[in-house]
């Protein structure tokens, strides 16, 4: 007589096999990064900590200043690298150890693209929400936000670059 599988075999099973798929469809995602995207995911999760302790310690200017210094580059960075290269630094933000405040996120989305020569600007604004000031950082490219909602600036009163040295954080 063959044995029947118990319910609990019956019910977990089909878990196991989503895993595995999900699993599956990762290493194909995986496979598919070229060694710059790696590059990429690798200096982002090292970048992140750094910068989310830089900010509480360091003059805002003089960490804006670095993180957006421009270094010239052969080539050219295309707009779907552009976006790649975003994707890449969210996921790492997202997948990292520990949370990863808005203001890391964009002081590290900052410093890959300048590094890549593309010069972007790292914006910081507040809002009033009923009682409570809130602010967040996003990066700006021409003036167009590239790793937040275009509409941020019509929620966030944003800082203009030259006042970053009166900031205290």
């Amino acid at each position: 007589m063959a044995s029947q599988p118990t319910d609990l075999y019956a019910m977990s099973r089909p878990i196991a096999v989503r895993r595995l798929n999900w699993i599956r469809r990762q290493l194909r995602r995986a496979h598919s990064l070229s060694l710059r995207d790696w590059q990429t995911l690798a200096v982002s999760t090292l970048l992140l900590p750094v910068l989310d302790t830089a900010a509480r310690v360091v003059r805002p200017a003089r960490l804006l200043a670095w993180s957006t210094r421009v270094r010239s580059h052969r080539r050219p960075v295309s707009p779907g690298e552009l976006e790649r290269t975003v994707r890449l630094v969210r996921f790492a933000a997202d997948h990292h150890a520990w949370h990863m405040r808005c203001l890391a996120r964009s002081l590290t989305l900052g410093r890959i693209l300048a590094a890549r020569g593309v010069p972007v600007d790292v914006r910081i604004g507040v809002r009033c929400n009923g009682r409570e000031l809130e602010a967040h950082a996003w990066v700006e490219l021409a003036g167009t936000p590239i790793n937040d909602a275009r509409a941020v600036h019509d929620e966030y009163a944003a800082f203009e670059s030259r006042a970053w040295g009166d900031i205290r954080v």
